[in-house]
């Protein structure tokens, strides 16, 4: 994802506020179509020390509106459709 993330000018971090509206990153998606969700908790910093993202990073938990669940993911695994502030 670092090489994606670099290729395509993305920000390696994204503060998100709870309210914000994201949908599934590409390279995330295993349907034809993006997962869309709303943010209801946020645990800043969760990611510190782990191999697989090279700076820390928030754990975000996601209520999807296709699947009528909630999911916990790195901040990383999504993009911003739209900002509560």
């Amino acid at each position: 994802y670092l090489e994606y993330m670099t290729r395509t000018n993305i920000p390696l971090y994204i503060k998100y506020d709870v309210g914000d509206m994201v949908k599934e990153r590409p390279w995330v998606t295993l349907q034809d179509e993006p997962l869309y969700g709303i943010i209801i908790n946020i645990d800043r910093a969760a990611y510190k020390t782990t191999d697989w993202i090279p700076y820390q990073d928030d754990r975000l938990y996601v209520l999807w509106f296709e699947w009528r669940s909630i999911e916990m993911l790195p901040s990383v695994f999504v993009e911003i459709v739209s900002k509560i502030n």
